[in-house]
């Protein structure tokens, strides 16, 4: 019952920070489109759980949505049934190979980095990591990067 609660909704805790005048993806969106700017490719990079007031904000664009944790794919796929996109199981790096993702308890969490200190650590995968140029192609532009990485 509690990750069903959690799950239901995540769509909308992104756009809590916005009632505290914090930064938020949804305010960030809202001066994108105040401009004018209508991409046509959005690069949701740490994709976690989803990044929903960039979805809302671009409802007609291409998504190509990365994230290497296995659990995000599960959210990846759930997306994929709402928005034009292709799936990318990968990290992004300045190179092509694989790396060690330190998965935590918040997938939000999970990183490529070395850290020093405690900290909780669920498992280490190994994930394949792509540099963006080989992993894409020709995009259709105009184009917005979204990175939200660790």
């Amino acid at each position: 019952m509690k990750t069903f609660l959690k799950d239901s909704l995540r769509p909308f805790v992104s756009s809590l920070p916005a009632l505290s005048g914090l930064p938020s993806w949804a305010r960030s969106m809202r001066v994108l489109q105040h401009h004018g700017f209508t991409p046509a490719t959005v690069f949701d990079i740490g994709v976690g759980y989803g990044t929903f007031p960039l979805y809302r904000a671009f409802p007609d664009a291409f998504y190509h949505l990365v994230d290497p944790a296995r659990e995000s794919y599960a959210y990846m796929q759930r997306l994929a049934k709402r928005l034009r996109c292709e799936l990318h199981a990968v990290a992004l790096a300045d190179r092509d190979g694989e790396a060690e993702l330190e998965v935590r308890g918040d997938i939000q969490e999970s990183t490529l980095l070395e850290e020093v200190g405690p900290r909780q650590v669920r498992r280490v995968d190994r994930v394949p990591v792509r540099r963006f140029d080989t992993l894409f192609g020709p995009i259709a532009r105009p184009s917005l990067c979204k990175i939200d990485v660790q």
